[in-house]
Protein backbone atom coordinates (compact mmCIF):
# COMPACT_ATOMS: atom_id res chain seq x y z
CA UNK A 1 0.00 0.00 0.00
CA UNK A 2 1.24 3.47 -0.88
CA UNK A 3 1.65 6.20 1.66
CA UNK A 4 -0.60 9.23 1.42
CA UNK A 5 2.28 11.44 0.25
CA UNK A 6 3.13 8.95 -2.53
CA UNK A 7 -0.53 8.82 -3.55
CA UNK A 8 -0.68 12.63 -3.55
CA UNK A 9 2.46 12.85 -5.68
CA UNK A 10 1.07 10.30 -8.15
CA UNK A 11 -2.22 12.21 -8.28
CA UNK A 12 -0.38 15.48 -9.02
CA UNK A 13 1.63 13.75 -11.73
CA UNK A 14 -1.53 12.27 -13.24
CA UNK A 15 -3.26 15.68 -13.21
CA UNK A 16 -0.29 17.42 -14.83
CA UNK A 17 0.00 14.65 -17.42
CA UNK A 18 -3.73 14.90 -18.19
CA UNK A 19 -3.49 18.67 -18.57
CA UNK A 20 -0.56 18.35 -20.98
CA UNK A 21 -2.40 15.73 -23.06
CA UNK A 22 -5.55 17.87 -23.14
CA UNK A 23 -3.49 20.84 -24.30
CA UNK A 24 -1.59 18.96 -27.03
CA UNK A 25 -4.20 16.62 -28.55
CA UNK A 26 -6.48 19.31 -30.03
CA UNK A 27 -3.50 21.00 -31.73
CA UNK A 28 -2.22 17.73 -33.18
CA UNK A 29 -5.70 16.77 -34.37
CA UNK A 30 -6.20 20.21 -35.90
CA UNK A 31 -3.01 19.90 -37.96
CA UNK A 32 -4.45 16.92 -39.83
CA UNK A 33 -7.93 18.37 -40.27
CA UNK A 34 -8.92 20.95 -42.86
CA UNK A 35 -9.18 24.47 -41.54
CA UNK A 36 -12.39 26.40 -41.52
CA UNK A 37 -13.17 28.16 -44.75
CA UNK A 38 -11.96 25.36 -47.01
CA UNK A 39 -15.24 24.82 -48.83
CA UNK A 40 -15.22 28.27 -50.50
CA UNK A 41 -11.53 27.91 -51.42
CA UNK A 42 -12.06 24.50 -53.01
CA UNK A 43 -15.18 25.74 -54.81
CA UNK A 44 -13.25 28.75 -56.16
CA UNK A 45 -10.40 26.45 -57.32
CA UNK A 46 -12.90 24.29 -59.19
CA UNK A 47 -14.44 27.41 -60.74
CA UNK A 48 -11.08 28.80 -61.91
CA UNK A 49 -10.01 25.39 -63.25
CA UNK A 50 -13.25 25.24 -65.26
CA UNK A 51 -12.71 28.80 -66.54
CA UNK A 52 -9.16 27.98 -67.65
CA UNK A 53 -10.39 24.85 -69.42
CA UNK A 54 -13.18 26.72 -71.24
CA UNK A 55 -10.92 29.62 -72.21
CA UNK A 56 -8.20 27.29 -73.40
CA UNK A 57 -10.61 25.30 -75.57
CA UNK A 58 -12.07 28.49 -77.05
CA UNK A 59 -8.62 29.97 -77.63
CA UNK A 60 -7.38 26.91 -79.50
CA UNK A 61 -10.53 26.71 -81.61
CA UNK A 62 -10.07 30.33 -82.73
CA UNK A 63 -6.34 29.86 -83.15
CA UNK A 64 -6.77 26.76 -85.31
CA UNK A 65 -9.23 28.59 -87.57
CA UNK A 66 -6.84 31.55 -87.79
CA UNK A 67 -3.92 29.32 -88.76
CA UNK A 68 -5.99 27.44 -91.33
CA UNK A 69 -7.14 30.70 -92.91
CA UNK A 70 -3.73 32.37 -92.95
CA UNK A 71 -1.76 29.44 -94.31
CA UNK A 72 -3.61 29.38 -97.59
CA UNK A 73 -1.05 30.29 -100.29
CA UNK A 74 -3.65 32.48 -102.06
CA UNK A 75 -6.05 33.84 -99.44
CA UNK A 76 -9.16 35.61 -100.56
CA UNK A 77 -10.44 38.82 -99.02
CA UNK A 78 -13.18 37.03 -97.06
CA UNK A 79 -10.64 34.55 -95.70
CA UNK A 80 -8.41 37.41 -94.61
CA UNK A 81 -11.36 39.07 -92.84
CA UNK A 82 -12.33 35.79 -91.18
CA UNK A 83 -8.75 35.26 -90.03
CA UNK A 84 -8.66 38.74 -88.53
CA UNK A 85 -11.95 38.05 -86.71
CA UNK A 86 -10.62 34.77 -85.30
CA UNK A 87 -7.49 36.52 -84.08
CA UNK A 88 -9.64 39.25 -82.50
CA UNK A 89 -11.62 36.57 -80.64
CA UNK A 90 -8.50 34.67 -79.52
CA UNK A 91 -6.39 37.61 -78.31
CA UNK A 92 -8.48 38.56 -75.24
CA UNK A 93 -8.58 34.93 -74.13
CA UNK A 94 -4.79 34.75 -74.28
CA UNK A 95 -4.38 38.15 -72.61
CA UNK A 96 -6.52 37.10 -69.63
CA UNK A 97 -4.75 33.78 -69.08
CA UNK A 98 -1.73 34.98 -67.02
CA UNK A 99 -4.00 36.70 -64.50
CA UNK A 100 -6.29 33.66 -64.31
CA UNK A 101 -3.30 31.36 -63.82
CA UNK A 102 -1.92 33.62 -61.07
CA UNK A 103 -5.32 33.52 -59.37
CA UNK A 104 -5.34 29.73 -59.48
CA UNK A 105 -1.82 29.55 -58.04
CA UNK A 106 -2.85 31.89 -55.22
CA UNK A 107 -5.86 29.72 -54.44
CA UNK A 108 -3.66 26.62 -54.46
CA UNK A 109 -1.30 28.27 -51.96
CA UNK A 110 -4.26 29.16 -49.75
CA UNK A 111 -5.62 25.61 -49.95
CA UNK A 112 -2.19 24.21 -49.06
CA UNK A 113 -1.76 26.54 -46.09
CA UNK A 114 -5.20 25.61 -44.77
CA UNK A 115 -4.65 21.93 -45.62
CA UNK A 116 -7.97 21.86 -47.47
CA UNK A 117 -6.98 18.92 -49.66
CA UNK A 118 -4.07 16.47 -49.62
CA UNK A 119 -1.28 17.70 -51.90
CA UNK A 120 -1.70 14.83 -54.38
CA UNK A 121 -5.43 15.50 -54.70
CA UNK A 122 -4.85 19.24 -55.08
CA UNK A 123 -2.25 18.55 -57.77
CA UNK A 124 -4.60 16.19 -59.61
CA UNK A 125 -7.29 18.89 -59.71
CA UNK A 126 -5.08 21.82 -60.71
CA UNK A 127 -2.15 20.47 -62.75
CA UNK A 128 -4.09 19.90 -66.01
CA UNK A 129 -5.47 23.46 -65.88
CA UNK A 130 -2.06 24.91 -65.11
CA UNK A 131 -0.62 23.09 -68.12
CA UNK A 132 -3.46 24.33 -70.35
CA UNK A 133 -2.87 27.91 -69.19
CA UNK A 134 0.86 27.66 -69.84
CA UNK A 135 0.23 26.32 -73.35
CA UNK A 136 -2.00 29.30 -74.10
CA UNK A 137 0.51 31.74 -72.58
CA UNK A 138 3.31 30.37 -74.74
CA UNK A 139 1.06 29.75 -77.76
CA UNK A 140 2.03 26.09 -77.84
CA UNK A 141 -0.59 24.11 -79.71
CA UNK A 142 -1.92 21.10 -77.82
CA UNK A 143 -0.45 17.79 -78.83
CA UNK A 144 -2.66 15.66 -81.04
CA UNK A 145 -4.02 12.62 -79.28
Amino acid sequence: MLSSSARGSMMKTLIVFSMVILAIVPRVAAKGAPARGCAPVVKKIESVVAAITRSSEAYWAHRAKFVALTHDPHPTAPETELAAREKTKADPLKAAMPKTLASLKGLVATAQSKKCLPDDQLLAVTEPAINLAKRVNFDKFPEKE
